[in-house]
């Protein structure tokens, strides 16, 4: 014969929908119960802002052999403080099998990974479908999700990536609840 598990125990929870007039910051409130008279808030939702870069082709950092190709920006992530991320050729030559002559944008989103781990960026370089950079930021709550770009600029003919200046467009991914 079955026996009901005694650590089961039956308890009123209010579950109180957020009246956040803002599309992605919907959130659940749980209190009585078990969770006590302190609400809890759960958020039902992430944020995630992407700047998606346009057409890619391999980028020359050697500038016919001056070897002093680079690609600069500064990127602010939800809010936070802009940092320059620059990429020379130093940062390819032995990151890449070209060495710097004809980086793919597979390459190029990893060497833009290490620098924005580097520079403690919340941010993550990929390359899309159609083979165009992309660089996404996650947000913790997701109010605040945005990826800015600014101050972009080629030196000796290291062209081609895609990116340029703008900010990023956000995105709600529904979070799962049990």
């Amino acid at each position: 014969q079955a026996r009901q598990d005694k650590t089961f125990q039956t308890a009123s929870y209010a579950a109180i929908p957020s009246t956040a007039t803002i599309a992605g910051t919907e959130e659940l409130s749980f209190s009585g119960g078990a969770v006590g008279d302190t609400a809890v808030d759960v958020a039902l939702t992430t944020g995630v802002s992407a700047i998606e870069g346009g057409a890619f082709t391999a980028v020359d950092f050697t500038n016919a052999g001056a070897n002093d190709g680079d690609i600069s920006f500064d990127i602010a992530v939800n809010g936070g403080t802009a940092q320059t991320i620059t990429i020379a050729y130093a940062d390819v030559d032995t990151e890449t099998a070209s060495a710097g002559a004809a980086v793919t944008a597979e390459e190029l989103a990893g060497i833009i990974n290490t620098k924005l781990t580097a520079a403690n960026v919340a941010a993550t370089a990929s390359v899309n479908d159609d083979g165009e950079l992309v660089i996404t930021g996650a947000s913790t709550t997701s109010a605040d999700a945005d990826v800015t770009i600014s101050n972009f600029a080629v030196a000796n003919g290291a062209a081609g990536s895609g990116l340029a200046n703008g900010s990023g467009t956000d995105t709600y991914t529904a979070k799962t609840v049990d």
